[in-house]
């Protein structure tokens, strides 16, 4: 329950600041700024759905990381490392042409992993994982 506790203060601490920042820049809002909340609120959503699920193994008093949930996580991180390589060849391809700061360019590349091992970990879920 640890785990679940700590996930749930980030998801609050996450949500509070990117309020903070909207009520701190309501005129300034252009592409990129609505791009980086929509990435933003697919991960809160996905770490809400995790904890509901958590909690949910909890009270019907299953484990909660099981063989296969550690075994899914693995996999779907091994899978979407591989993937975020080529997305920062891409990403370092695109930067010497492009005009934009370089602290930007690194959000985007550690928010694209992000969503890159989401991506992997929801299809492992739905799929299944082959026998090895």
């Amino acid at each position: 329950m640890k785990k679940e506790n700590i996930i749930i203060a980030l998801s609050i601490g996450i949500v509070f600041s990117v309020g903070l920042w909207f009520l701190n820049n309501p005129g300034n809002m252009d592409i990129g700024k609505i791009i980086s909340f929509g990435i933003l609120a697919i991960l809160i959503l996905f770490a809400i759905l995790t904890i509901i699920s958590r909690i949910g193994s909890i009270k019907s008093g299953l484990t909660v990381e099981d063989e296969l949930s550690k075994k899914l996580v693995k996999t779907a991180a091994s899978r979407s490392y591989y993937f975020s390589l080529y997305l920062w060849l891409l990403i370092m391809y695109l930067d010497s042409e492009s005009v934009i700061e370089t602290d930007s360019i690194i959000g985007a590349g550690i928010l694209g992993m992000a969503i890159l091992f989401g991506l992997h970990w929801v299809i492992l879920k739905f799929v299944g994982i082959k026998d090895e």
